[in-house]
């Protein structure tokens, strides 16, 4: 960890899909590496707008501290591009945050 954060996050964070790629193959079992807060990689990809990173991803219905699964972060933001894709992507839907959406 570097920051305090798991490479896999970090590798997500940046967009680099080189590393993340390499990351991936080399530890797959990173993909359940959690923040403190409860956000896998996943999260910080759609925080900070790497959806071209999506493609290395197949973890999406992970939830925060807070419920949100990356669709509430994405909706949250009202990020279309990124909700677009979720839907196409994730099987529930009607996962709920602790707030209720």
């Amino acid at each position: 960890m570097r920051g305090g954060l798991p490479l896999l996050h970090l590798a997500s964070q940046s967009g680099d899909i080189k590393f993340l790629n390499v990351l991936l193959k080399t530890c797959p079992n990173s993909v359940k590496d959690l923040t403190v807060r409860n956000e896998i990689a996943l999260h910080f990809a759609v925080i900070h707008d790497k959806f071209e990173t999506f493609d290395c991803w197949v973890i999406l219905k992970q939830e925060d501290v807070e419920g949100n699964t990356i669709l509430h972060i994405a909706a949250t933001k009202d990020d279309t591009e990124a909700m677009r894709w979720l839907i196409e992507e994730m099987s529930d839907l009607n996962a709920e945050n602790l707030i209720g959406i």
